[in-house]
């Protein structure tokens, strides 16, 4: 979660000095490539210039009656201009920052500005996976039956090779409580074709076709490449 606070009690600080990005780099693309870089430190105050936490201030005070900051509140309409004009204006800087933020006073008596974006942008997903894969986990081992009727082909010569196969699954029963359960006339399959071709010893390209269907869901995948023999 990204937090902005203070920003009623605005001490001063150094802000000049080559070493400092934030003379340099807007707020908002330097939390993007903090973000691509996969730093979890949060984005606060002391990453804001102090000219950045005076414009914050007065949008966030132009807020505390409704308890929130929207993006109108920004005062700025990025949409009809050019993504120069936009990166040199601190209010679109701060806006594609923060985004939508709660603003309210601490038991302090300062003023508060956060956002829950990045949380739901960057950790909500994992939290759910984790969340999914502790109630699977409570399930066990579940297990079926099924009936499976296939036929593979292949063929290699020194040139050329292929290799087809179809697995069709017309009949599985779950064997425990939490197993899948099929609708009628549900049928599983696996069809596949792979073939490559040589051009000499060392150099060959291949490409492999394959569809399949299992628990009521289909999947795709076409895959080509280059085959090299060092030796």
């Amino acid at each position: 979660m990204s937090e902005i606070k203070d920003i009623t009690n605005l001490e001063a600080e150094q802000d000049s000095g080559l070493g400092s990005l934030k003379n340099y780099i807007p707020p908002n693309i330097r939390m993007f490539v903090s973000d691509l870089l996969g730093s979890k430190e949060p984005f606060t105050e002391k990453d804001l210039l102090e000219s950045d936490k005076k414009l914050l201030k007065e949008i966030a005070i132009g807020g505390m009656d409704k308890g929130f900051i929207d993006y109108e509140d920004y005062g700025v309409n990025s949409i009809d201009r050019n993504i120069l004009r936009n990166i040199l204006d601190d209010r679109y800087n701060l806006k594609t920052l923060l985004g939508q933020a709660k603003v309210m006073l601490n038991e302090d008596g300062e003023l508060i500005a956060e956002t829950d974006d990045e949380f739901y942008e960057y950790y909500y997903g994992d939290v759910i996976n984790l969340y999914n894969e502790e109630e699977i986990d409570k399930l066990g081992y579940q297990w079926e039956s099924s009936l499976v009727i296939g036929v593979d082909y292949y063929l290699y010569d020194k040139q050329y090779w292929v290799h087809g196969w179809a697995s069709i699954i017309p009949i599985s029963k779950g064997l425990t409580d939490y197993a899948f359960i099929y609708e009628t006339g549900d049928i599983d399959f696996d069809i596949g074709l792979v073939a490559g071709y040589k051009f000499n010893r060392n150099i060959g390209v291949f490409g492999e076709g394959r569809y399949l269907k299992y628990f009521g869901i289909s999947a795709y995948e076409l895959k080509a490449g280059i085959n090299v023999t060092i030796f």
